[in-house]
């Protein structure tokens, strides 16, 4: 799996091959043993779509996936069309099941419903205080922020804030900036990269000064054929992503310079409270 949600399409991966092993153990499926085809969509649309009509010329009876709305926005038309059931497990959008597709399937709940329970608790317990919503402009992030918004001012309480932010960047003192000068009580922050958790610690920076450098990550992109989800230690002091340098072969960048050792995978990077590395 590759591209910027990697990590995800790997615990995927790995279920989907869990459960198929499990399966053929008591026998398969009416006498037949089931064979996994892995695609990757690399988190691109017109990968996904690339990736279902090798699927359907592969002749797959049922798919998985995929993992992200706009991806299978763009792959479920086709998965239709072929007769071929789509099941996703995570593709939460709520247009999705609106479009008439007889194949389309999901297990996960909807924006919409998610929503109803975050502006319910936003305006249960900060009704009359200040309340700023952003995200982080992604198709996930963006519906699920707009949602809220339209629930939380159906039932009378008005946002102060409404904004998107770039997840790439590692400077957001400009936003932060108007989250002071708003007053803002709560801050609901719908981000599906490391940039929300960064703007939920953001006490543990100093915006005071001018600007702070922890490491220049524009080489990254011309240094390795692959970059993954970047992870941010607690005192903001250092930024870790995994890399592949050659094929199947990764290793981890570390705030300037990559660690001794390699991978054959690359795996979702954390940081514990305390700033160990996992």
């Amino acid at each position: 799996m590759t591209g910027p949600r990697a990590w995800s399409g790997q615990q995927f991966q790995r279920g989907a091959e869990q459960a198929v092993a499990d399966i053929n153990t008591l026998g398969g499926v009416l006498g037949e043993r089931l064979v996994l085809v892995v695609g990757d969509d690399a988190s691109d649309a017109r990968q996904a779509e690339a990736v279902a009509r090798k699927l359907v010329a592969d002749g797959v009876s049922l798919v998985i996936g995929h993992r992200s709305s706009d991806m299978t926005r763009a792959a479920a038309p086709i998965y239709d069309a072929a007769g071929i059931v789509q099941i996703t497990p995570s593709s939460t959008n709520p247009s999705l099941t609106e479009q008439g597709w007889s194949h389309f399937f999901r297990v996960c709940g909807r924006d919409d419903q998610q929503a109803i329970l975050a502006a319910d608790y936003l305006h249960d317990e900060w009704s009359g205080k200040a309340i700023g919503i952003i995200h982080d402009n992604s198709s996930y992030g963006h519906g699920l922020a707009s949602h809220t918004r339209e629930r939380l001012n159906a039932l009378g309480t008005k946002e102060v804030l409404f904004t998107g932010f770039d997840p790439g960047k590692l400077d957001y003192s400009e936003l932060l900036g108007q989250v002071e000068q708003l007053d803002i009580d709560v801050l609901y922050t719908y981000a599906t990269s490391w940039a929300g958790w960064v703007l939920a610690n953001k006490e543990d920076w100093n915006w005071k000064i001018d600007k702070k450098t922890v490491a220049d990550l524009k080489t990254l992109s011309t240094d390795y054929e692959e970059v993954h989800e970047f992870a941010v230690s607690p005192d903001g002091e250092r930024i870790v992503v995994p890399v592949m340098q050659a094929e199947d072969e990764f290793r981890i960048w570390d705030t300037g310079s990559p660690l001794d050792g390699g991978f054959e995978r690359a795996w979702k990077l954390n940081f514990t409270p305390d700033g160990k590395l996992v």
